[in-house]
């Protein structure tokens, strides 16, 4: 399932053959990947429209025009959406920035409640909270049953958070830091060394990379660290020289990178040792 650049499509292709299976014409394109439920793409355009599609025909099911201009992406859980938006379905009223809740299926809102800013790459649902951090540096936790923020604190996040034992972790300017998620209190920040330089990749989807108890980050652009987070220590680091890496995946065992030369790196991910490039 994939936007379609020239056009302004969204279209499903068979993964065995590429054939095209359905094509179905949209108001504009999509700057993110569609969110997948059984029967269901959600896809947010670049006009801040949030649609639903049905994966077996791409018939339009819904859509709900969110707000004017948004850099944040919906999440999907709970057989909810939750998105942000600034403007209710008829554009009339409300004019802030709001984290909504609205039912998978049909649409329909069920609770608006106020942020005072977008969120930063996309909302983190929990078992009764959603998480946000917003562009103004705050993070905030909202029931999931009311829509009601727990607690709302300034912790200068420059992340999306992401959830690590009983706690939310989260890039700031020069590290990663760490708060309780029952009530928002910051535990400890890991900061880069000196002339380190900063730790966030500078991406539009901006989140640590956390597998277990630790977690791997990029300094400065050329060079990635290993951090265990109970000892908050670096196992290992990796770097390069003439290239700026970009934000790392973690699977299987390896971790995956790529740089702006254009190179993709494998490394191991219990040593930091390169596997392959290409």
């Amino acid at each position: 399932y994939a936007s379609v650049l020239n056009g302004s499509g969204f279209m499903a292709i068979e993964a065995r053959t590429g054939k095209v299976k359905w094509h179905t014409q949209l108001a504009d394109t999509s700057p993110f990947p569609p969110i997948l439920d059984e029967d269901s793409a959600y896809v947010i355009t670049g006009s801040c429209t949030l649609y639903r599609i049905a994966r077996s025909n791409g018939k339009v099911l819904w859509s709900r025009w969110l707000s004017p201009s948004i850099h944040s992406m919906p999440a999907l859980s709970h057989g909810r959406v939750f998105a942000a938006a600034t403007d209710r379905k008829d554009r009339s009223g409300r004019g802030s920035w709001h984290l909504v809740c609205l039912d998978a299926k049909t649409g329909h809102e069920l609770w608006a409640e106020p942020l005072g800013s977008d969120i930063v790459g996309a909302p983190l649902v929990g078992r009764e909270h959603v998480y946000v951090s917003l562009q103004d540096g705050n993070l905030a936790a909202v029931e999931l049953s009311r829509g009601k923020t727990s607690w709302k604190k300034d912790v200068q996040a420059r992340s999306m958070p992401v959830a690590w034992r009983d706690r939310l972790a989260y890039f700031v300017d020069r590290g990663l830091a760490t708060v309780d998620s029952s009530g928002g209190k910051e535990s400890w920040t890991i900061t880069a060394e000196a002339g380190a330089g900063q730790a966030a990749a500078s991406t539009s989807f901006p989140f640590p990379m956390i597998s277990g108890d630790r977690a791997y980050m990029v300094f400065n652009g050329t060079e990635m660290h290993c951090v265990d987070l109970v000892k908050k220590e670096s196992k290992w680091r990796f770097s390069v020289k003439g290239d700026t890496l970009g934000a790392p995946v973690m699977v299987g065992g390896r971790v995956y990178v790529g740089g702006s030369s254009g190179r993709f790196r494998s490394l191991d991910a219990a040593t930091g040792r390169e596997l392959w490039s290409v």
